[in-house]
């Protein structure tokens, strides 16, 4: 198994994305990213993996099972997080 953390890879575009029918947030699901010389795919293995906890910490996010691949070849499967896309967080009284 091979681990990436977020100093050692750079998104370098946005292939899909998809629109949340529920909160109207549109996700960046399918993109490349480059880590050394080489660009992996990731592509999500279903678009809808949002996540809308405003009653409990507030946050809508996305996150879920992404399928990797390069130069066409799957390659194994990873766990994708996107946050920043929905409205800003709120806490305490409105």
């Amino acid at each position: 198994m091979q681990r990436l953390f977020s100093r050692e890879f750079a998104a370098c575009r946005r292939e899909t994305t998809w629109r949340s029918p529920r909160t109207n947030t549109s996700y960046p699901v399918s993109m490349s990213v480059r880590s050394g010389a080489l660009t992996w795919r990731l592509d999500p293995l279903m678009d809808d993996q949002e996540l809308d906890s405003r009653q409990s910490t507030g946050a809508v996010y996305w996150e879920g099972a992404v399928r990797v691949s390069r130069d066409g070849a799957d390659l194994g499967r990873a766990y994708l997080e996107l946050t920043g896309y929905a409205d800003a967080l709120r806490i305490g009284r409105q």
